[in-house]
């Protein structure tokens, strides 16, 4: 069913996991999981920007590009 769709799958790699982790201190202020920062992690290493519809995200004082959608 998601062959479909053009959507690159990527694998959540050691390098993702460590960026994730370091995340946390930034990120639990405003109450995000591992999943959001496995999210957060993944824009850069593709040289892409975070796109998002959850305000919180485009409140963090992080050096990615967060983009909020609607």
């Amino acid at each position: 069913m998601i062959d479909r769709f053009d959507i690159r799958i990527v694998p959540f790699d050691y390098e993702q996991a460590i960026l994730a982790a370091k995340l946390r201190e930034a990120t639990k202020v405003k109450g995000l999981s591992f999943a959001d920062r496995a999210c957060l992690a993944l824009a850069p290493s593709l040289s892409l920007p975070v796109l998002t519809a959850d305000r919180k995200w485009s409140e963090l004082f992080l050096d990615l590009d967060v983009r909020l959608i609607s």
